[in-house]
């Protein structure tokens, strides 16, 4: 009985250790990107006023990193397939152009996609 339960246990403590490894990884992550958006000076295009009583202009804010997860998130990739006429199959695997907003915080992050992620095969 007391050697399932150091098995058990050794499986747990394991499997803590990961999610706290990844955990310490994102958390590190989510505070560059917060860094990075702030020092480029990244504001949001959404205006939001301080309150309702206010009575001043709405102002931009700053843009947070699950903002531009969001937004960068929404980039597509695709395969393009072309039948050769040797009887294979080409596959071109590209990226979406970006659209107005997704250039915006790539430029203000001076970060460039790339056209394609792999080199072009055969199939």
């Amino acid at each position: 009985m007391l050697k399932l339960n150091c098995e058990i246990s050794g499986v747990f403590l394991h499997e803590l250790q990961v999610r706290m490894t990844c955990s310490t990884g994102c958390y590190a992550l989510w505070k560059t990107l917060d860094h990075l958006a702030k020092q480029a000076g990244l504001q949001t295009l959404i205006h939001k006023t301080d309150g309702p009583e206010d009575g001043k202009q709405p102002r931009p804010r700053p843009m947070t990193p699950e903002v531009i997860l969001r937004e960068l998130g929404q980039i597509q990739i695709g395969d393009i397939h072309l039948d050769t006429t040797a009887g294979q199959r080409l596959v071109l695997r590209r990226v979406a152009r970006p659209n107005a907003e997704q250039s915006r915080i790539l430029a203000a992050l001076k970060l460039e996609l790339p056209e394609r992620l792999s080199p072009d095969h055969l199939l």
